[in-house]
């Protein structure tokens, strides 16, 4: 029995030296072992996902852009765009009456727990025009498929004018008529801009039936010397659902 006890005992010790003395030779390795480390993210930002300009005024795509129509972006906590339409006009001339249109798309994707908060539009029409002209401009501003702002102009006969600017600022929300539409946390969403020019001639005909030489009577979008026919701004806000 005292020989078994022994036995045991010097079994034990031995097994205690070998892993004191693994123990020795492994600490090295473990003193230079760094934790595992998560590869860095990079942070997801704003993007614009594509564009599209396209009407009796205007043609052009982010795949197939166009001198006539340009968008220059600006990323950062605030998207803002520049955007050129260089053939947006209605020019009467001989003509009657005339239409001109422009819808404008822009699809954006928000950072990740961000959402659209507001969208701000400045823009201008630019009329020149004599007291046979009647011109009607409208612009509109829309989230997705929503209405959000909207700008009328509308020139009379009797409102002579050889050159008129109408400055534009258009926000959305901010009236009750078109109430600004909740946003999905995170979503793409499309930012809208509609442009309707529209004019006509009065006392177009002369008794004799025929046409009247047509003075110089047009609308434009934007001015001449001002190559920007908008300017965009959309701001976000932090979200969680």
């Amino acid at each position: 029995m005292g020989q078994y006890k022994n036995l045991c005992f010097w079994r034990l010790n031995r097994l205690l030296s070998m892993l004191a003395l693994a123990f020795v030779f492994l600490l090295p390795a473990l003193a230079k072992t760094e934790p595992a480390r998560t590869p860095a993210v990079a942070p997801i930002q704003l993007q614009v996902l594509d564009w599209l300009a396209f009407g009796s005024g205007c043609k052009a795509s982010k795949e197939k852009p166009t001198r006539e129509v340009q968008i220059k972006h600006s990323l950062g906590e605030t998207y803002k765009a520049n955007i050129t339409l260089g053939k947006l006009e209605l020019n009467l001339g001989d003509k009657e009456k005339g239409l001109s249109e422009c819808a404008i798309r822009i699809s954006l994707q928000p950072k990740p727990g961000t959402r659209i908060a507001n969208v701000v539009l400045r823009t201008k029409v630019v009329a020149h025009k004599d007291d046979s002209a009647h011109f009607r401009s409208h612009v509109l501003l829309l989230l997705g498929e929503t209405l959000v702002a909207s700008h009328n102009w509308d020139l009379k006969p009797q409102d002579f004018a050889k050159h008129r600017d109408e400055e534009i600022i258009l926000s959305a929300g901010s009236s009750a008529r078109f109430p600004m539409p909740r946003m999905g946390c995170g979503q793409p969403q499309i930012i809208g801009l509609d442009y309707t020019l529209e004019g006509k001639r009065e006392n177009f005909a002369k008794p004799d039936g025929k046409q009247q030489a047509g003075p110089e009577n047009w609308l434009r979008a934007g001015g001449k010397q001002d190559p920007d026919s908008a300017r965009i701004e959309v701001y976000f806000e932090k979200c969680s659902n």
